[in-house]
């Protein structure tokens, strides 16, 4: 019968008359030194740990974009806004003077303010802002400012106008109140 590998690394082998008449004994012994040697060189997990920390830190750096691209996307995201409401508001200008009902030409009007209002509030939070979180808030503005001037080169009603304005209104708000509530979060 041959020895357990429980008893080839107790070191008492050499005074077993098994082992020394035993050749697979023997090379079973050789192979759990080999294997015992190799789990020694393994290196410890705090290395591995602080290899991938300096890799991560490397990568980061690397993919970090430089102040100046941060500028220029300041830039373009003022630009865009700017050239919206901008937009919106020679539609405004160029809408038929006659209006089908007073009080909802003056809903009309309070809501372009208020949606105004709330666009230089973002403004004053866009450094605040996830970029991803910019970028898809611009691109849901883009849609619906078209969809806005749309319905001014249409003419139509006060009613849809309103609606629009509303919904803009929603997303902006919606927006503000996420960042609020990140604030809130993260104290």
């Amino acid at each position: 019968m041959h020895l357990t590998d429980q008893q080839l690394i107790e070191d008492d082998y050499d005074e077993n008359i098994h082992f020394s008449q035993c050749q697979p004994c023997q090379q079973r012994l050789e192979h759990l030194l080999v294997i015992r040697q190799q789990l020694s060189d393994i290196v410890p997990p705090d290395h591995q740990i602080d290899q991938w920390q300096s890799i991560k830190q490397d990568f980061l750096s690397q993919h970090q974009p430089p102040s100046s691209n941060k500028k220029k996307l300041n830039f373009w995201r003022l630009t865009s806004m700017s050239l919206a409401a901008s937009l919106v508001l020679f539609a405004i200008l160029l809408s038929p003077p006659f209006k089908d009902n007073p009080s909802q030409a003056s809903d009309l009007e309070v809501l372009i303010a208020k949606n105004n209002q709330l666009q230089q509030q973002l403004v004053t939070l866009n450094g605040q802002l996830k970029l991803a979180g910019i970028k898809q808030l611009q691109f849901q503005l883009g849609q619906l400012d078209a969809v806005i001037q749309q319905a001014y080169f249409d003419q139509l009603s006060d009613d849809h106008k309103i609606t629009l304005w509303q919904q803009r209104q929603q997303l902006i708000s919606n927006t503000l109140i996420n960042q609020q509530q990140s604030k809130i979060v993260r104290i």
